[in-house]
């Protein structure tokens, strides 16, 4: 690290991180520009020598971590100009003596240092010539074969951690136990001690009164007497820590004399039950952890443990729990029961649990959950049902839960989420439903985290409004959305979720919309009978409905003839060529009776009506095709009508007039155009003005049979 590197540092940053790089040497001076930094993290690099000048302009530094480096020698005056520091790890790194860490010790502010698994095999404080009044010293994991206490340099210590000395023996020197007189809490798990040796160290410490010991991992049992001997030395002890020992059971008058206990760590014992007789005199106690013992049932905890704000029950042999288990655990907060075979819960069983605000129930067999929630748990932020074998979340399960922000349902067999399973959930945060089956997803309250990983989707419109919203809404993250794989259909197999083109979702979601506002009075197998015949039903009405007005107007008398020569079919875009340039030529030219539907039509009388009755009504039907022709849903019920009475008559009565050249591909969509110009042949309106007598002629010579006017009484061929 170079003074160039952090030139460019803003002046008034107060932390930097820098860990896990391979620097190998800080140039003096190289933080002259950063007075203002309190946390400097180090740590994982490769750095050897730490130099007098290296952290020269930290003044304001009060952290600097060091860990994990190749640190062996540093200089007496490394740390002279950091004032204010109070907070130093040299954890994991090659400095092996006391005397190699003679700066460190001259630090008048250090308050808390860290040198475990530096290899020092003696720890002696004749070693340490001056001292800071350090409140935390850890030189745990190093093979520390001698402890020797003979100056009062660490008589303000309130905290030593000797944890996993892993020396053969280790010989205890205490010259005065208030040497130790501040001393408050004790670390001493997986040292190198037998239970008789460390109970002789624990009472040697009598000027001290420790209120916090660890004796994890030390192969202690209830023969050994710690438990006792520790309650009758210090009696002020708030925390135990007795994990990963040999207990099978605790005698009665354990805890007697332990009356201010708060916290007790009995896991990875072989602790059949909880034996709350013991607890009598544990008015106190906050925290239970029996974890990973062999109980079988819950133990019946009593009145007197009524401020138990945490109990652990997890990992055990627990296979049925009642709401009278919990009647005295008015208080608790949190509450873990996971890792046991329960196989079934009741929502009466947490009804007295009012404060409870977290609960793990996972992996405990569970396979269904029918009732909702206790109403007593509204007060529940956090709930774990993660490994169980539900399949289905059935609706309203946690509307009572309406203080919960985690939700974790992973790793279950869940393929159905009812709607309104999360109903109530007015204030969740986290929702966790990865590793499950689940195919789709319609309704999620509102989240700021979504984990849905390894699950079963289908890219199908059905999942269209989930991809929509993980993709466009900004205030949830759906975590890893982008690594998310279709299983269904086999075409999308293996593909990203995020890739499916929910673009032609669109339109048939508005069509469903559509057919469900105008049926709304029809049941639901009507509207899918419809939606699956509709253009069936249409045509077979038009048909009907021909077939009517043309019997219709047979019974009124045959050869009365026609009422028009020609009906004109053509968008309202067109009329103004229709009125310059084809009426002029049909009704003054060749004298032709024209129905035109905007003149013609007649008032009170439906449209669909007015079109099937005067098309029958006109000898020939004349349709003008232009693109807005085609957009225009009349012109196609028109030319609908003028097709079915070709059907019916058996006559060629429909004369096509193109206004424009008009793509094959535009005609893509309108397969009964298409289906008429392979049948038919059609008169194009010319573009050179010379060309349009012959046209008019040849639309005239359509005209094949003889007509009767009604007007004129005349006949015209």
């Amino acid at each position: 690290v170079h003074k160039a590197n952090l030139h460019k540092v803003p002046p008034d940053l107060s932390s930097l991180n820098i860990s896990q790089n391979n620097i190998n040497k800080i140039e003096d001076g190289a933080f002259i520009h950063t007075s203002h930094l309190e946390f400097l993290n180090l740590s994982v690099n490769q750095l050897q020598f730490l130099s007098s000048s290296m952290f020269d302009g930290l003044m304001n530094l009060t952290t600097l971590l060091l860990a994990r480096n190749k640190i062996s020698k540093i200089n007496p005056s490394a740390f002279a100009n950091l004032e204010n520091l109070k907070v130093i790890d040299l954890s994991s790194n090659k400095l092996y003596t006391l005397n190699a860490m003679h700066a460190v010790f001259n630090m008048g502010s250090l308050r808390e240092l860290h040198i475990k698994d530096n290899g020092l095999a003696n720890f002696s404080t004749k070693e340490i010539t001056s001292a800071p009044p350090l409140l935390e010293l850890d030189i745990s994991n190093n093979p520390i074969s001698l402890i020797n206490i003979t100056t009062p340099v660490l008589q303000r210590l309130f905290s030593l951690d000797l944890s996993f000395a892993i020396a053969k023996t280790i010989l205890w020197e205490i010259e005065d136990p208030c040497f130790l007189e501040g001393l408050k809490a004790l670390y001493l798990g997986g040292i190198a001690m037998k239970p008789s040796e460390i109970s002789k160290v624990i009472q040697m410490l009598n000027c001290s009164q420790l209120e916090i010991i660890h004796l994890n991992q030390l192969n202690i049992t209830e023969s050994d007497n710690l438990l006792e001997n520790i309650c009758q030395w210090h009696q002020q002890v708030q925390s135990l820590n007795f994990q990963g020992n040999m207990f099978t059971n605790i005698k009665a008058e354990a805890f007697e004399n332990c009356t201010h206990l708060k916290f007790l760590n009995m896991s990875f014992n072989k602790l059949k039950r909880l034996p709350m007789a013991s607890f009598q005199s544990l008015n106190l106690l906050h925290s239970i952890s029996w974890t990973n013992n062999i109980p079988t049932l819950v133990p019946n905890i009593t009145p007197n443990v009524s401020l138990l704000e945490s109990l652990d029950l997890s990992f055990n042999d627990i296979k049925k729990i009642a709401s009278d288990d919990f009647r005295y655990l008015n208080n608790i907060k949190a509450f873990y029961i996971n890792g046991n075979q329960i196989g079934f819960v009741s929502s009466h069983y947490f009804d007295n649990l009012n404060n409870l605000q977290e609960l793990n129930l996972g992996q405990t067999a569970l396979e269904t959950i029918t009732q909702p929630f206790s109403g007593s748990l509204n007060k529940l932020e956090v709930l774990v049902l993660r490994q169980n074998n539900l399949k289905t979340i059935e609706k309203g399960i946690f509307k009572n839960l309406s203080s919960l922000q985690v939700l974790n349902l992973a790793d279950n067999r869940i393929d159905t989420i009812a709607p309104g399973a999360f109903e109530g959930l007015s204030n969740l945060q986290i929702l966790i439903l990865g590793h499950n089956r689940i195919e789709q997803l319609s309704t999620l309250p509102s989240l700021f985290f979504l984990d849905l990983r390894q699950n079963n989707f289908i890219c199908t419109c059905s999942n269209q409004m989930f991809i929509q919203w993980s993709l466009q809404n900004p205030k949830t993250q759906v975590l890893h959305f982008y690594q998310y794989t279709c299983a269904f259909p086999q075409t999308y197999k293996g593909k990203p979720l995020w890739t499916f083109n929910t673009s032609s979702c669109f339109i048939d979601y508005e069509f469903i919309l559509f057919i469900a506002n105008a049926t709304a009075v029809l049941s639901l197998m009507l509207i899918c009978f419809f939606y699956q015949w509709k253009f069936h039903m249409v045509y077979m009405f038009h048909l009907l409905l021909a077939y009517y007005i043309d019997k219709k107007q047979k019974r009124k008398g045959q050869g009365a003839g026609y009422e028009y020569d020609a009906f004109l079919s053509y968008n309202t875009h067109d009329e103004k060529w229709v009125e310059d340039n084809l009426l002029p030529v049909l009704e003054k030219q060749y004298n032709w009776k024209v129905c035109l539907h905007h003149r013609d039509f007649e008032p009170g009388r439906s449209i669909i009506e007015n079109i099937v009755d005067n098309i029958y009504s006109s000898r020939k039907t004349i349709c003008i095709i232009s693109r807005h022709y085609l957009e225009s849903e009349w012109c196609s019920k028109e030319i609908q009508v003028a097709s079915f009475r070709i059907f019916d008559d058996h006559k060629d009565v429909l004369v096509l007039i193109f206004l424009e050249d008009i793509p094959a591909e535009y005609l893509s969509p309108y397969h009964r155009m298409r289906k008429l110009l392979k049948t038919k042949t059609y008169l194009k309106w010319p573009e050179d003005e010379r060309e349009i007598p012959l046209f008019c002629h040849r639309l005239n010579m359509t005209w094949t049979s003889p007509v009767f006017s009604k007007l004129t009484g005349h006949t015209f061929y």
